[in-house]
């Protein structure tokens, strides 16, 4: 059942969440913040954002975290359904989350039903990826599947965070324990597993048309930018230093017909041409009004606008004492 909870309009909120209205300008546009709340995850699904995140009573009293849901448009805020992590995906029918119970579920987006798909807790260490042959994710003992509501191994290979799918194949990060590490490529059946890069950690991993992208961890413990063909070829480093933002838990890396997004620190977003061209930074979190946090937790966007994600802090146990929420940020 869709729970319905105020969407608390800019400037009517009390103090002192009525200092977080602003429109704070951003590479020549205005960032626009949708809605003051926790964001821990986020996605992106036609017109609607999801995200999940601590509510609060009106005590103050953390009460867990829920998934929610709201217009790109902002306004209203539906409260969907318990979730416990960040991890979601979306294809064209449902939302795929971890739920409440550590379980994988679905929401059917049409009439908000929840389906729960496995039978037991499963373990998630980093994203959810969806096509039309199932719904996989990776932990630190590779990259699975669920049919019949039980756990397939796709691969068993220790995983990091990142991980994307196309139509026939996975790609996700992996460190083992003897120091090798890369992009690993998988058929989404399970067969012909082969490492489509080798050399260092690789984090957050996207895909375009052409392309495999991925934010690769460097020998000082920075980050480059790093892109390759997919149907094979030389990985071409774009941006040598690229931040030290080494994760996938936020929607670190996203990538548009035009550009590449990525998250160089957690108060900012850059982003570059596809050709590695026109590099700049188009967000800064120090710039959002007080009393926002500028953590950034992670970044979706449409064709229009960049969705920035920022948590609260301080949380637990008697609520948040600096707020986060969605930013829309004009591309």
């Amino acid at each position: 059942m869709t729970r319905r909870i105020l969407w608390w309009p800019l400037l009517a909120l009390a103090t002192p969440l009525a200092d977080c209205d602003g429109t704070p300008t951003v590479d020549g546009g205005a960032a626009e913040v949708l809605v003051v709340a926790d964001v821990a995850g986020m996605a992106l699904c036609g017109d609607y954002l999801y995200w999940t995140g601590r509510s609060c009573n009106d005590a103050g009293t953390s009460l867990g975290v829920d998934l929610n849901r709201m217009s790109v448009d902002g306004g209203a805020t539906d409260m969907l359904a318990s979730a416990y992590g960040a991890y979601m995906a979306c294809d064209s029918n449902y939302l795929y989350f971890w739920d409440g119970a550590q379980q994988l579920s679905r929401l059917d987006l049409a009439n908000d039903t929840v389906e729960t798909l496995t039978t037991a807790r499963v373990n998630m260490t980093g994203s959810i990826a969806v096509n039309t042959n199932g719904v996989f994710w990776v932990d630190v003992s590779g990259a699975h599947t669920v049919v019949d509501g039980g756990v397939v191994d796709i691969a068993t290979i220790a995983a990091n965070e990142g991980l994307a799918a196309d139509q026939d194949h996975l790609f996700f990060g992996f460190h083992e324990l003897n120091g090798d590490a890369g992009i690993m490529a998988v058929v989404v059946d399970g067969s012909a597993p082969t490492a489509a890069w080798e050399g260092q950690s690789a984090s957050a991993i996207a895909l375009s048309s052409r392309d495999l992208w991925w934010l690769a961890q460097t020998a000082s413990g920075t980050t480059s930018l790093v892109k390759m063909p997919r149907d094979g070829g030389a990985a071409v480093t774009l941006i040598a230093d690229a931040g030290n933002v080494f994760t996938s838990y936020a929607n670190s890396l996203i990538v548009d017909s035009e550009h590449v997004y990525w998250l160089p620190t957690f108060e900012e977003v850059s982003r570059v041409a596809l050709d590695g061209s026109g590099l700049a930074n188009v967000f800064n979190g120090t710039s959002v009004p007080a009393p926002l946090n500028h953590t950034i937790s992670g970044i979706v966007g449409n064709a229009t606008s960049l969705f920035v994600g920022i948590d609260a802090r301080d949380i637990p146990p008697n609520g948040p004492t600096i707020c986060g929420g969605i930013v829309r940020v004009p591309k």
